[in-house]
């Protein structure tokens, strides 16, 4: 996977557009960037052997993952771009994810944005009841890259957030591409990485996540605060959260919205890469305690312990949980089977969305990564 480099290649893709600087204004796009094609959605932002049941299912159905499960030229995004840029000629950019569909620029936050020099682009009719994947977090690369086409976008200041279910979405986006964002600002509720809902990055856009990454929590339940930030630091490295009390129904104040962005601002943190070892260490060891219960032939027992260990180390583990869940399914069928059916992983396209997902090719078909 290219993980060092996304955040760079990103700054190169050309789109075009209609705002501005010193505007506010909505506006389409008309490309697509091919890190935000449906595979590598999916390979992102799923757990791993979810988003292989999908892909399964998709090409029974007859649909290629490599394609775009939205069209830019029929979207909308709210996009503010100040006056001037930083001091280095170039934007800082503040993806944000509303949580309904429609979006006004709060008040305070232009002045906020400006004195920052952060492009604001937040994709509308994009709210809480669509896809979190493949319609939301879509949306919302497809807006970064249409702006990055336009100005001059500093691959540090690549930030991503956004308010109740958008700020689940954004927190999505901070881990599964942490290569290309370095922050993100979540005002509400959250999930837990390393649980069933939010996938461990994969090797390599981990070790960015744990060097760079940082978080700033906006809303009143300190229990899930602290749950997350100690999550944060043991699942993914990132000992990087600030949190500030606020009722997560109303909106962020200029004053918050500032505060919470310059808590995105620091230097790299590479002893972080020391728990990103013994993570890796811990995940393989996980994978021992499977390929024991296999060759003990205890294929029920193996089976809730591969998902264990799966939801536990997400992408780190992926390749060789395939493995041993093809050779389990192939070898010991009948076991394997009746293990599978104490489960539900999920993942499948549901019938509307695969009418959603056919179409649109933009200006890349290729596949993920």
């Amino acid at each position: 996977m290219k993980t060092r480099t996304l955040a760079l290649a990103a700054v190169m893709l050309g789109i075009a557009g209609t705002a501005t600087a010193g505007d506010t204004r909505t506006q389409s796009f008309d490309k697509a960037p091919p890190y935000a094609n449906m595979q590598a959605l999916g390979q992102r932002l799923m757990h791993g052997l979810a988003y292989r049941d999908m892909a399964e299912q998709a090409a029974k159905d007859g649909i290629d993952l490599r394609k775009f499960s939205i069209d830019p030229r029929e979207r909308e995004w709210l996009v503010h771009v100040p006056a001037e840029p930083a001091d280095n000629g170039r934007y800082g950019i503040l993806v944000w994810l509303p949580d309904e569909d429609d979006f006004e620029l709060p008040a305070g936050w232009a002045d906020v944005l400006d004195e920052q020099h952060l492009v604001l682009v937040a994709p509308l009719e994009a709210g809480n009841g669509d896809d979190p994947i493949f319609i939301r977090a879509a949306a919302a690369l497809f807006g970064m890259n249409g702006v990055i086409g336009e100005f001059p976008a500093d691959p540090a200041r690549l930030y991503v957030g956004g308010q109740e279910s958008g700020a689940i979405v954004a927190e999505s986006l901070a881990l599964g591409y942490g290569d290309v964002f370095s922050g993100a600002l979540l005002v509400g509720p959250v999930s837990m990485p390393g649980g069933n809902f939010l996938p461990v990055p994969a090797p390599g856009v981990i070790d960015q996540v744990a060097q760079r990454s940082r978080f700033h929590l906006f809303g009143d339940d300190e229990d899930q605060q602290e749950a997350f930030t100690a999550a944060m630091s043991e699942k993914v490295c990132a000992n990087a959260v600030a949190r500030t009390e606020m009722d997560p129904d109303d909106e962020l104040s200029g004053e918050q919205l500032a505060a919470g962005i310059d808590s995105l601002s620091g230097a790299p943190r590479p002893e972080s890469l020391d728990c990103v070892l013994a993570r890796q260490n811990a995940a393989r060891a996980g994978i021992k305690e499977v390929e024991a219960l296999v060759q003990e032939t205890d294929i029920r027992e193996a089976y809730q312990r591969m998902f264990d260990v799966h939801i536990e180390y997400g992408a780190i583990v992926n390749d060789r949980i395939f493995q041993l869940n093809d050779m389990m399914k192939t070898e010991f069928a009948e076991d394997y089977l009746r293990a599978q059916e104490k489960f539900q992983r999920g993942g499948q396209l549901s019938n509307t969305q695969k009418n959603e997902y056919l179409e649109y090719e933009g200006s890349s078909s290729s596949g993920g990564e």
